[in-house]
């Protein structure tokens, strides 16, 4: 009988150790963040409720008044600068972003948001620029790609607006889960990344971009074993559940030589 190698390493009894090997390997790519107070934590967590209520005087205003003792945590700055978008001060959003971009220059929602920021103000080149950079980071912004795709097609440029819709479309079809997860392990949040991929398999079962992100994770860690029989995995059940051969926005890149996303570069 075959014996499936994920089973043979994630299995989900109650006394199984589901971290593995990967839980003690050092961390070797791009620094974790600092972790915030629980009572700066919990302000975020209600500053992110003030803005899907749609208040966002109030939001700005809570934002504002945490950035004074906090000045360079990521999430402070990146609610503050959409706070001030969503307020029609672009002028404001924008030098937030900048301020943003000084302490955290991988964040890839920096430049999605300053993407945000340049349409509203229809400027489209430079909401390009932006959305190109977040997603050579991070693929996995369906809001990006999607921008991507009508400001392509607004521009003339028919061969990206076909890449930037293809990624789009690939990730309608993703759960949240895996989309969430690729992006902290692309900005180099391994734990966080490995934390909700590995609970995501547990409450699921095999799923192949899941299996595929694990492995990554494996590999950015040295623990090459294990991943490599996670890839032989998941590219045996691509194999049986594919219907198209399309591949998946997964891949992460944080190289800047590239001007524009394309088929070769992005995966697709």
């Amino acid at each position: 009988m075959h014996r499936d190698p994920w089973r043979l390493r994630y299995n989900r009894r109650a006394d199984s150790n589901v971290r593995l090997r990967f839980s003690g390997a050092a961390m070797t790519v791009m620094s974790q963040p600092v972790a915030a107070p629980a009572s700066v934590e919990l302000e975020v967590e209600r500053i992110r409720g003030l803005l899907k209520e749609r208040r966002f005087p109030q939001a700005v205003s809570a934002a504002a008044a945490l950035r004074t003792p906090y000045p360079e945590n990521r999430d402070v700055l990146y609610l503050l600068a959409l706070g001030q978008r969503q307020s029609r001060q672009i002028k404001d959003a924008l030098d937030t972003l900048a301020d943003m971009e000084r302490h955290h220059p991988g964040a890839s929602q920096l430049y999605q948001e300053r993407g945000h920021c340049y349409v509203a103000i229809k400027d489209a080149p430079r909401a390009i620029e932006a959305y190109e950079r977040a997603v050579q980071i991070n693929p996995a912004l369906p809001a990006a790609w999607s921008m991507l795709e009508g400001l392509y097609k607004m521009v003339g440029d028919e061969e990206h607006r076909r890449v930037a819709a293809a990624h789009a479309k690939k990730l309608k079809s993703m759960p949240p889960e895996v989309i969430t997860a690729t992006g902290l392990f692309c900005e180099g949040e391994l734990a966080a990344s490995e934390k909700l991929i590995r609970a995501f398999l547990l409450r699921h079962g095999d799923h192949v971009e899941a299996m595929r992100l694990l492995a990554r994770i494996g590999v950015a860690r040295d623990i090459l074993d294990d991943a490599e029989v996670l890839l032989v995995a998941a590219l045996d059940m691509a194999r049986i559940t594919s219907n198209c051969g399309a591949t998946t926005p997964a891949s992460c890149s944080t190289a800047t030589s590239t001007p524009r996303p394309s088929p070769s570069s992005m995966g697709c």
